[in-house]
């Protein structure tokens, strides 16, 4: 996810915020290159060719802002729980790019970890599913 739009009272100026954030180029830029950031980190850690964008520039609706948010999907090839998170956390679009180095200055310059301020909530289901 990349891009917020704060909702409006009124239902025609709220629709003019969602067209507004949909239409916005420069969130746009900044959800691909997040997108991006994700298929790779994904890809390390999925099946050869399984990685893709099911959702790109979705503007979901909350009761107090627009989100744009796009979705990537991939089929896991390795077993490793430990793995998986610490190939996908913090969240791309937390860090933004570059990734490693960004983190590397967080713990260089935050005194406590930011748990669950930043980071994500989710489930681990039966048959090797995850949803974060």
């Amino acid at each position: 996810m990349k891009g917020t739009e704060k909702r409006a009272l009124l239902l025609f100026l709220d629709k003019k915020q969602k067209l507004s954030l949909k239409k916005d180029t420069k969130t746009g830029a900044e959800n691909i290159m997040i997108v991006d950031l994700i298929r790779n980190d994904l890809g390390r850690i999925s099946c050869f060719g399984s990685v893709r964008v099911k959702e790109l520039f979705k503007i979901k609706t909350y009761p107090t802002l627009h989100q744009m948010i796009s979705t990537v999907r991939g089929n896991l090839k390795i077993d490793s729980f430990y793995e998986i998170i610490k190939t996908l956390f913090l969240c791309g679009s937390v860090t933004g790019a570059p990734k490693i180095r960004t983190m590397e200055i967080i713990r260089e310059l935050e005194k406590e970890p930011r748990n669950v301020y930043t980071d994500t909530t989710g489930f681990i289901a039966p048959y090797r599913r995850l949803s974060f």
